[in-house]
C-alpha cells in the first residue's frame, strides 16, 4: 500500500514539472535592445557667453566722430573730468510752503545753471571720460537716442545726475512779484528735479518750501 502511494506521489511530481516546461517552452519573451541616446543638440551659446551685436560701420564712424582730438582744448563747460555746466529751465509743479502748510501748484518759471555729474565709460577697453566726448554727443533731456539704435546722431553719454541752483519767479494779477531761489536735484537728464528753497520777496516773503518740477537741461 506504502509503495503504491509512493508511486502515485512520484508520478504527480513528475507530471507537475512536465506541465511547468511545457508553458515555459511555449512563451515567448521578447527582446531587449539598450540603444544610447545622444544628448540633444545644444541651441544658443552657453550661458556664461555674451553675445554682442555686431557694431556697424556707421557706429563705428559715429563714435570717432564724437571724440574730442588729442591736442583740442576742453569744450566750454567741462568742469574736471567728470562735471559739466550748461543752462536749465523748469517749471515748477508742486510746491509745499513749510510755514503755512500750504500747497500750491504750477505757479513759477525758474531759470539756472546745472552742474551735470558724468560717470567715465569704455570703449574698446579705452576709458573715456565727459571732457572727452563733443558736447553735441552728449545726451540731453529731449535728445538721448543711444549711437547703437541711431548712428547719426546718437549720444555716447548721459549724466547720471545734476545740481541746479535756480532762480523761479511768479506774480499774479493781485500780487507783488515773487522772487523764489531754489537747489534743485535733477534726475533722468534734468527732467525730473526735487528740490528746497525760500520766498526772497512777495506776499510769502521768508518763507521755505519744498518742490517738485519738471525741465530741460541744455549744453553749450
Amino acid at each position: 500500500m506504502l509503495k503504491a502511494m509512493k508511486g502515485s506521489v512520484s508520478m504527480i511530481f513528475i507530471f507537475h514539472h512536465f506541465l511547468i516546461a511545457l508553458m515555459l517552452s511555449s512563451m515567448v519573451i521578447p527582446s531587449v535592445t539598450f540603444a544610447q541616446v545622444a544628448p540633444a543638440a545644444t541651441i544658443g551659446p552657453p550661458a556664461n557667453q555674451i553675445v554682442r551685436p555686431k557694431v556697424s560701420d556707421a557706429v563705428v564712424t559715429r563714435i570717432n566722430s564724437c571724440l574730442r582730438p588729442k591736442e583740442a582744448p576742453k569744450y566750454l563747460g567741462d568742469l574736471g573730468d567728470s562735471w559739466s555746466v550748461g543752462p536749465g529751465v523748469s517749471a515748477q509743479l508742486l510746491k509745499y510752503d513749510l510755514a503755512s502748510k500750504q500747497v500750491s501748484f504750477n505757479r513759477s518759471i525758474g531759470v539756472g545753471a546745472s552742474f551735470r555729474y558724468f560717470s567715465a565709460i569704455r570703449i574698446d577697453g579705452e576709458k573715456l571720460k565727459v571732457s572727452d566726448i563733443k558736447p553735441e554727443c552728449r545726451a540731453t533731456s529731449f535728445s538721448a537716442s543711444d549711437v547703437f539704435d541711431d548712428a547719426t546722431n546718437g549720444k555716447l553719454i548721459a549724466n547720471l545726475f545734476s545740481i541746479t541752483p535756480t532762480l523761479y519767479a511768479t506774480q499774479s494779477e493781485n500780487s507783488d512779484l515773487s522772487v523764489q531761489p531754489a537747489i534743485l536735484l535733477g534726475v533722468f537728464r534734468d527732467i525730473l528735479n526735487f528740490g528746497t528753497g525760500f520766498n526772497l520777496t512777495g506776499p510769502d516773503k521768508g518763507h521755505a518750501f519744498l518742490l517738485f518740477s519738471i525741465g530741460s537741461g541744455f549744453n553749450f
